[in-house]
């Protein structure tokens, strides 16, 4: 894989967490919109005042994705650790 692949991936990666983190919390009542989310993800920023839920949820949810890759690069079983 090339730099542009390897960086049009990334950007696809990225943009997919970010959606998948909206809806997947946005199921669950959270009131941010994608817009929100893209900032919190992607610049750490805060847009407006909201609940803290709101805020470690889409970060959490975040945190996870990244979990489950990692692991399944190495193969190893997530079981243990849920």
């Amino acid at each position: 894989m090339d730099y542009k692949e390897l960086r049009e991936f990334n950007d696809y990666a990225m943009d997919l967490t970010i959606r998948m983190a909206h809806h997947s919390t946005a199921i669950e009542n959270n009131p941010l919109s994608l817009a929100e989310t893209i900032s919190i993800l992607t610049t750490e920023y805060i847009p407006r005042e909201m609940p803290q839920r709101a805020f470690f949820e889409v970060k959490n949810y975040q945190n996870m994705l990244f979990f489950l890759l990692e692991n399944l690069n190495k193969r190893q079983s997530v079981d243990s650790f849920l």
